[in-house]
């Protein structure tokens, strides 16, 4: 599904959704054209295996423009309103998400307090895991591949010939 949202600075929008049972979902910031925002360099969109999720099975993301130390920050790259979507693949529901802007300053008390989060160390190396994955100096490839299932004539994934690069970029 499509949405919009709007961030000041000092604001943040927390994203609440229960992902329903499915092979892939995510949630990606785009600018108000829908254009894709920088995803290779910064965290504007999160998908499954990137996302945790707390412990009552909610994705709680948070879009500010300053990382708020919650492991899933999105970042609006400077952007003070755009487009949201949240996408499912071959999902048994479709969950409705739920929006909420607030002052930066009462997050802590909004989220879960096993809401992960992060210290700017632990930022510093999920943003090392996206750069890598954006142009991999170790001599890791990726390549596009296409797996065929029962759902779908065929779905197109990125498969890197690393173990710890795919582990990288999972951000577990």
């Amino acid at each position: 599904g499509l949405g919009h949202f709007q961030c000041s600075p000092g604001e943040g929008v927390v994203v609440e959704v229960a992902p329903p049972p499915c092979l892939m979902w995510g949630v990606q910031l785009c600018s108000w054209y829908f254009e894709s925002m920088e995803f290779a360099t910064r965290q504007s969109s999160l998908n499954g295996v990137q996302a945790v999720l707390d412990d009552d099975g909610v994705f709680r993301g948070v879009i500010a423009h300053k990382d708020p130390g919650v492991h899933n920050w999105i970042d609006p790259e400077h952007h003070d309103h755009g487009t949201i979507g949240i996408r499912y693949l071959f999902p048994e529901t479709v969950p409705q998400p739920r929006l909420t802007r607030m002052p930066v300053g009462e997050l802590d008390s909004y989220l879960p307090s096993n809401t992960k989060r992060v210290s700017p160390d632990e930022r510093a190396k999920i943003e090392a895991g996206t750069e890598a994955f954006a142009g991999a100096e170790d001599g890791t490839t990726c390549k596009p591949f296409t797996s065929n299932n029962s759902r779908s004539s065929a779905c197109h994934f990125l498969w890197c010939s690393s173990q710890s690069h795919r582990t990288s970029r999972g951000r577990r």
